[in-house]
């Protein structure tokens, strides 16, 4: 989280939802957006992100313990998503780890 987030203005994090036990905030990172969220509901959430490319990590590591993690790069689970052709918003799914949301 620290290098997605490593020089952000942290002065203008913007609060895009607080409801439905949903969450999303805004972080600028060199004129990019970066989101974190997270779904504090037992069952998953979608989110609508205004970009066409994202990629979306989890912030809770795959691994039980940190014994296990022999690579930090390897220690937190990624995709890559795409919005469909022509549009420039696509949508997240949100489960029970929190995530960070680059915009490609």
């Amino acid at each position: 989280m620290v290098e997605s987030l490593g020089g952000s203005d942290w002065k203008n994090i913007r609060t895009e939802r607080e409801s439905g036990g949903v969450y999303l905030y805004r972080f600028l990172k060199k004129g990019s957006p970066v989101w974190v969220a997270w779904n504090d509901n037992e069952g998953d959430r979608t989110l609508t992100i205004p970009a066409a490319k994202v990629k979306v990590t989890q912030l809770v590591p795959r691994f039980e313990s940190g014994k296990d993690v022999t690579s930090y790069d390897g220690a937190f689970e990624s995709q890559d998503l795409s919005a469909t052709a022509g549009s420039s918003e696509l949508r997240v799914r949100l489960g029970d780890s929190p995530v960070i949301i680059e915009q490609r």
